[in-house]
Parts: structure tokens; C-alpha cells; sequence
């Protein structure tokens, strides 16, 4: 389980750049640390919800909780998803109002407007792990800014690509600035290459040297995130978790046989050949992840 704790730990994932596995990563991590005995709750402020269709949640409030939290200070109502220890806070329509909201407060009283979001969150007293799944920072400064004042740790998922480093360049330079200034106590828990072709050692290493020429030390996860086309589809259509649908592939292969053995293939659900390794590429991010933040959890079978 985890050690005992004042308050909740808040890991806000984000890059400047869109389409470098943000949501993917937050809703892995979050699942995985509940799935292992950690009371995790996955926030969602982009508009966009995509965190519902990787969770396989279709009925929520589109984030009408947050924002009367936020707003009104309302008791902030989490929503149970699907999985032991898991809460969630979906996004939709009610967290683009929440967006203005925040730039209102920020108009207003400066940084210290928002600091709304971090009362909040701190408050969930039953929750060890609070994961932020952001938008894009590029055009949503304010909230993002909200996000690292309510964190502890800062994780960066990131392609293999100078925009995507350049992105991540641009969080972290903002989350300094608030340091400096100290409105935020974030750290940078690491960068993680996300859809990377091969786990190539060789390329590992050029993303390393260019992360750290770039950036200015930011650690490097170890563990890396392996691209597979038909299993990040699948995950989404399916609504789950890398770990979840890895096991209905192991699950499934029995039945496969069988299927190939009366010639009725045609009626078997498909799985990508990779999903055991983007499981277990999943669970290697947790592990640095949950270790960098000082968790004690039991590892589980997956």
C-alpha cells in the first residue's frame, strides 16, 4: 500500500505539444496505481474528455462538478470508474466553462487566483494519488499554470521529435517561473518517450542527449513506451487500460485456438500481437513513477 500521508500526492501530466500520449499515460498510470491498492483519483481538464473513452465511461457530468468546486465551492463529487480504488473527474462542456472561469480569476488577483484548484484537490482527504490529464499548454497557459500550482510532480510523455521536446521545454520553463515566484512547489518527475518504434538503446540515447542538451537535466524515464498502432485503437474502442486489455488477449488465446479448430475465426475479437509488451511497458512507467514520488505498493500479477 502507500505510506501515510497528510494529504494527497498530485502528479499533473503534461507537454506543450498535442498527440505525444498524454491522456494514454495518465489514464495508464492512474488505473495501474489503483489496480496495485492506491487510492487514485484521475482529473481530467481538457475539454475534449478523451480520459471517458479510455476508461470506458460514457454517462458523466462533463466536469459540472469540478466547476462548482472551483466556483462556488461546492463539494467536489468524484464519479467511481468501473475499477477498485479508481475515482474520476470527467471533462466536457462544464471544463471549457471552468477554462474561462480560471482566466477570470486569473484577471483578477493574478496567480493567487488560481489557486482554487489546488484547495480542492488537497482536500480529498481519502484519496492518496490525484492524476491531472491536461490540454495542450501552447494555448491554454491558465490552466495548465492552475495545474502545476496544485502539483507535487510534473511528468512529461514526449515523441521523438524536436516540436515534442520543445513543448516539454516550454512547460518546464513556466513551472520554474512559478517556482520562483513560489506559488508552486512542482518538481519535474522525468520525461517519457512515448510511441517509440523499437526499444532501440541506440535511440534511446540520442532522445537522452537531446533531452538533456535541451532542457537542462530533466531526468529521462528508463522505461519507454513502445508504439502499437491496433492496440491504441483497440484500447480506445474498447475503453481500457493497457494492463486490461492485455489480459483479455492472454485470456482469449485459448479461445482462439478453438475458434481456428472449427473454422469460426471470423467470429473471435481481435487483439495486437504487442499487448503483453505495451502492458508491460505501462507497468515500468508506474514503477519509476510511484518510486520517484516515494510510494510503497505492492507490485500485482497483471
Amino acid at each position: 500500500m502507500v505510506s501515510a500521508r497528510s494529504r494527497s500526492v498530485v502528479l499533473t501530466v503534461a507537454n506543450g505539444k498535442g498527440g505525444v500520449g498524454k491522456t494514454s499515460v495518465a489514464v495508464n498510470l492512474a488505473a495501474g496505481a489503483a489496480a496495485r491498492g492506491i487510492a487514485t483519483l484521475l482529473v481530467d481538464l481538457d475539454p475534449q474528455g478523451n480520459t471517458s473513452l479510455e476508461l470506458g465511461v460514457y454517462e458523466h457530468d462533463g466536469g459540472r462538478s469540478l466547476g462548482a468546486a472551483v466556483s462556488y465551492d461546492a463539494p467536489l463529487e468524484p464519479q467511481r470508474a468501473v475499477r477498485p480504488c479508481l475515482a474520476y473527474i470527467a471533462a466536457g462542456d462544464a471544463t471549457a466553462s471552468l477554462h474561462a472561469v480560471m482566466t477570470e480569476m486569473q484577471a483578477k488577483l493574478g496567480e493567487r487566483g488560481l489557486t482554487k484548484l489546488r484547495d480542492v484537490l488537497w482536500q480529498q482527504t481519502d484519496i492518496d494519488l490525484v492524476v491531472i490529464d491536461t490540454p495542450p499548454a501552447h494555448s491554454n497557459r491558465v490552466v495548465i499554470d492552475a495545474a502545476l500550482i496544485a502539483s507535487d510532480w510534473l511528468l512529461l510523455p514526449t515523441r521523438h521529435d524536436a516540436a515534442s521536446i520543445l513543448g516539454i521545454g516550454g512547460v518546464v520553463a513556466r513551472l520554474r517561473e512559478l517556482n520562483d515566484r513560489n506559488v508552486s512547489v512542482a518538481r519535474p518527475l522525468g520525461a517519457v518517450l512515448f510511441s517509440l518504434a523499437a526499444a532501440s538503446k541506440a535511440l534511446r540515447a540520442d532522445a537522452a542527449q537531446e533531452l538533456e542538451e535541451g532542457l537542462g537535466g530533466i531526468p529521462l524515464f528508463r522505461a519507454v513506451i513502445r508504439t502499437s498502432e491496433r492496440a491504441a485503437y483497440d484500447l480506445r474502442d474498447r475503453g481500457l487500460t493497457a494492463a486490461e486489455y492485455a489480459a483479455q488477449a492472454k485470456g482469449a488465446a485459448g479461445d482462439r485456438l478453438k475458434a481456428l479448430r472449427l473454422r469460426k475465426t471470423s467470429e473471435m475479437q481481435r487483439y495486437a500481437s504487442g499487448a503483453k509488451e505495451l502492458a508491460d511497458d505501462y507497468a515500468a512507467v508506474l514503477d519509476e513513477a510511484l518510486a520517484g514520488m516515494g510510494f510503497r505498493a505492492k507490485a500485482v500479477d497483471q
